[in-house]
């Protein structure tokens, strides 16, 4: 049997449209703080973000779905998780793969690691190298689109879910999850956490703390501003050219 890695992004599931224009880094601040704003933005983050209507399939059918595909589990299967994508590097080190598959909305081959260090937006680039001659597979949401602008650097094979065609003689000796928490929102971690537990219990990430009185704030300033707004742009109707020039 041939060897496999498969790695799943939890962003693969989670929805996010390019007029949104959210930033996004791998810091404390895009982790946990930003979310607070987000929520209270007039995006309705729980309803325009969620699996069961957007997603390719829900999170916990992930079992299921990849052994659809004439994946076979290994002996020697090993599972991690972890918060960022980064984390890959390590768990795979040293390790070589005849097939790489990698389940996100995004392909994390931008641009090259700047003197040799790899970053979130290049961290395939690194994995490709080591293993040039295997077959490597980027399966993107059917939300996406916008990302396929941006060609990889590396000649690695992009396609839908639905269109994924492995064929038989691959055994899973590795399974990859990250939460990818700097994109995707804080309310769906239990859902994270339902995923990766199937494979152990031990796999779960600590679920972010949503403070709901900071949200509430944050959206009755966000209505103050946007009603002081709105009565000054009614104000220059009323009177215009009387701003400045005196």
């Amino acid at each position: 049997m041939k060897r496999a890695l498969v790695s799943v992004d939890f962003d693969f599931f989670v929805r996010e449209k390019v007029e949104w224009d959210w930033g996004h880094q791998e810091t404390m601040l895009f982790l946990n703080p930003i979310w607070t704003f987000r929520y209270a933005s007039t995006i309705n983050i729980r309803r325009e973000t969620d699996p069961k209507k957007y997603a390719d399939f829900e999170p916990t059918e992930i079992v299921h779905r990849l052994w659809s595909k004439n994946l076979v589990q290994g002996r020697r299967y090993r599972v991690a998780t972890a918060e960022s994508h980064l984390s890959i590097l390590e768990f795979c080190k040293g390790e070589a793969f005849d097939l790489v598959i990698n389940l996100d909305a995004h392909h994390d081959m931008y641009h090259e690691p700047k003197d040799g260090k790899p970053d979130c937006g290049n961290l395939w680039v690194p994995l490709y190298d080591a293993m040039p001659k295997a077959r490597h597979i980027h399966v993107y949401p059917k939300w996406q689109n916008g990302d396929l602008v941006t060609p990889p650097v590396r000649p690695i094979e992009q396609t839908p879910w639905p269109d994924l065609k492995i064929g038989n003689g691959y055994e899973v000796t590795r399974l990859f999850f990250c939460r990818s928490g700097c994109w995707v929102p804080p309310h769906l971690d239990p859902l994270f956490n339902s995923m990766v537990t199937q494979f152990g219990r031990g796999l779960a990430i600590r679920e972010r703390v949503i403070d709901l009185e900071a949200i509430k704030k944050q959206k009755a300033q966000l209505a103050q501003f946007r009603r002081e707004h709105h009565a000054g742009r009614q104000e220059r109707a009323v009177h215009p050219g009387t701003e400045a020039g005196g």
